[in-house]
């Protein structure tokens, strides 16, 4: 196995979200992009209401730390056809960071008092993650 990658700065990402993300996400609802409330650890193209892609319907699988940095570097290389209409984030670091934010529990950013809370299912395989460490 290589080197475990460097977890990322939360507050960071939350610059970096209001940066590149914030004109279509949100954490409370849907607007051009899908609420991202709650997106770690969930299945991929489920938020209720919103109408994804096929080819991101048709991916499969969960939104990990994994599956996150992928998608956030390159939508069109993680599920070509997709309807993000975004390059992507060239820089790992600030990658590390985001998804850093989009995990974090408790938002505290004006204007959204929302929760995001990571799911259960999520905790345990980090927990399940840190045992075998």
């Amino acid at each position: 196995m290589g080197p475990k990658k460097k977890a990322g700065d939360a507050d960071k990402g939350a610059k970096v979200f209001k940066s590149l993300c914030a004109t279509c996400h949100n954490f409370a609802s849907h607007g051009t992009g899908p609420n991202l409330a709650g997106i770690a650890g969930r299945e991929l193209a489920t938020a209720d209401g919103f109408n994804y892609s096929a080819s991101l319907k048709g991916k499969g699988g969960k939104w990990t730390d994994k599956n996150l940095d992928k998608y956030l570097k390159s939508p069109a290389d993680f599920a070509p056809g997709n309807s993000m209409a975004f390059a992507g984030v060239a820089n790992a670091k600030e990658r590390a960071d985001l998804v850093a934010y989009l995990k974090t529990p408790v938002r505290k950013v004006k204007n959204e008092g929302v929760d995001r809370g990571r799911s259960t299912e999520l905790k345990n395989e980090e927990q399940a993650d840190s045992a075998m460490s």
